[in-house]
């Protein structure tokens, strides 16, 4: 019985990631392992014997980057049209700095070719670098590849701990400014939010037009809900007319409610209260038959007697202008007699239990897109390329993300899936990388000295790591919770970005993680056969 439980893969793997976040959570001047600490717990097993499946590892990776592309996708065109060129020099100066440094201690420590082809994988975390780098090998020194995966798998634990340690101390080192950014963020966040205000009407051009042809969608995104005349409150529906000194209620971000000022009349002091049977209502959008359509295709003032007043995806204000459409999970403000809001609940619903419903179908067809995607050859002269099991995955999730949905399916994930996704995907990662390297290490201390391997692994990874965060932040002046999250993308550190969001406890990294990694993951895909040419030349 004892020894089914001790060769139980799933026991193993468990056992790992329980001791793994004792472990982490234990802290050495403020600073804790965290999850990477499932890392060392795995290698220990490995050493003892144990082993966990390759598909663990596939799974932790996959796991990982979709959660982070979903994350990300929203937001990251955006921001990589206003610094998309300085990501791209971060990504291309990282490889080359890189790898000339790998070359440069590696003749120092008397290395050999296929030796630093692993350590200069480990430095960027990047699995893809090394297959790349093992197909030219196999090409020009038939024979060693082996010695390149051991090589990865020895420096590998000992370069990631120097990334964990560094991404934890720099927010203490600029504890001041990532305060700064946290608050400026939360005020862009509040300036991009919705408000109301009241306005009377003053323009006799618009005085005796209906809300209808007011067409105010097309002049500013403000949604006006109800009007007061004569002391009587009335709803903003499409027939009404408003007239002259009528007060209404507009509700916008402050850029478009000041174009709605100008364009309408003056800012009131009033207080237009909500009387007789007018009600206001906030609810849960999980009804199929409204989502995917435009709120002009739907019609609710018309269909329903409401107003949306309100949509709020996520964090995320959205004005409710004609054009945009409703998805399951959103949280919209409704105004209208009571009778109307319980008829369009009936159809809009707000059962809680859907929202945190989990969509498998669109999760695994996200996943298995881009694990195929990720799999398909890209041809470049000679050379061929993949964006593997990380890169695919993230293409899809961002591309996925920034549209919102397949067809009438939205491809949202609750909070809860997403973190769980990015925790448990990074700690499947380490463990099967850990127990790999574990198993293999005494039979490679035996034929190798390591000590080597294990300081150029060491060396290599820190460097770069810092001398990426030097290059976006202080030259290219990056914003510095983006700058952390773009040395992690950079270097294409999955586990050291993971750590990093926890420390400085902000999404902010995640955008610019997402934005770098695909520059770095194919420039780093196409020079690991680079490398392989220009060192053999330089070392044995």
């Amino acid at each position: 019985m004892i020894n089914s439980i001790i060769h139980n893969e799933l026991i193993i793997l468990l056992t790992i990631v329980l001791l793994g976040y004792l472990i982490g959570r234990i802290k050495f001047f403020g600073i804790s392992l965290g999850p990477s600490a499932c890392l060392f717990v795995a290698i220990a097993a490995g050493i003892l014997g144990f082993k966990t499946h390759q598909i663990i590892t596939n799974l932790g990776i996959i796991f990982f980057v979709y959660s982070i592309g979903i994350q990300a996708g929203p937001q990251f065109l955006k921001l990589f049209k206003s610094k998309g060129i300085k990501y791209s020099i971060l990504g291309l100066f990282t490889v080359l700095f890189g790898t000339a440094v790998t070359i440069g201690f590696a003749s120092l420590l008397h290395l050999d070719t296929a030796a630093a082809v692993g350590v200069v994988a480990v430095s960027f975390t990047s699995t893809p670098a090394l297959a790349s780098a093992i197909d030219a090998i196999k090409n020009y020194l038939p024979g060693d590849s082996g010695s390149a995966s051991l090589g990865y798998a020895i420096a590998y634990p000992f370069g990631l701990i120097g990334q964990i340690f560094l991404v934890q101390l720099a927010p203490k080192f600029f504890s001041k400014q990532i305060q700064e950014e946290k608050k400026l963020d939360d005020i862009e966040k509040t300036q991009q939010g919705l408000t109301t205000k009241t306005y009377i009407l003053k323009n006799n051009n618009l005085a005796g037009k209906t809300i209808e042809e007011l067409q105010l969608h097309s002049l500013c995104k403000v949604n006006v809900s109800r009007f007061i005349r004569n002391g009587k409150t009335h709803l903003c529906l499409p027939n009404i007319k408003l007239e002259f000194n009528d007060i209404v209620v507009a509700v916008g971000t402050d850029e478009e409610l000041h174009k709605f000022k100008l364009l309408f009349g003056e800012e009131a002091d009033s207080y237009i209260p909500l009387k007789g049977d007018i009600k206001v209502r906030n609810i849960f959008v999980s009804g199929s038959e409204i989502t995917g359509k435009s709120l002009k295709k739907l019609k609710l003032r018309e269909t329903y007697g409401i107003n949306v007043t309100r949509i709020y995806r996520g964090d995320i204000a959205i004005p409710p202008t004609g054009n945009m459409s409703l998805e399951i999970g959103d949280s919209i403000r409704i105004i209208g007699t009571k009778e109307n809001i319980n008829k369009f609940i009936k159809i809009a619903g707000s059962e809680k239990r859907r929202l945190d419903d989990t969509n498998i179908l669109i999760l695994a067809f996200g996943m298995l897109l881009g694990a195929i995607i990720g799999e398909i050859p890209l041809v470049i002269g000679k050379y061929t390329f993949k964006l593997g099991i990380a890169g695919g995955p993230l293409l899809i999730a961002l591309v996925l993300s920034h549209f919102g949905r397949i067809g009438k399916w939205s491809v949202r994930l609750p909070n809860a899936t997403k973190f769980f996704l990015r925790d448990m995907g990074l700690v499947f990662f380490l463990t099967g990388i850990g127990t790999n390297a574990g198993y293999t290490l005494p039979s490679i201390i035996e034929k190798q000295n390591i000590l080597p391997i294990v300081i150029l692994g060491a060396l290599v990874s820190t460097i770069t790591l810092i001398t990426s965060f030097l290059l976006i932040y202080k030259l290219l002046r990056v914003p510095i919770l983006q700058s952390l999250g773009a040395m992690c993308g950079a270097t294409t550190s999955s586990p050291s970005l993971g750590t990093l969001v926890k420390t400085v406890d902000s999404d902010s990294p995640v955008l610019s993680y997402a934005a770098v990694y695909p520059i770095s993951i194919i420039l780093l895909t196409i020079f690991g056969q680079f490398f392989v040419v220009i060192s053999l030349g330089i070392l044995k």
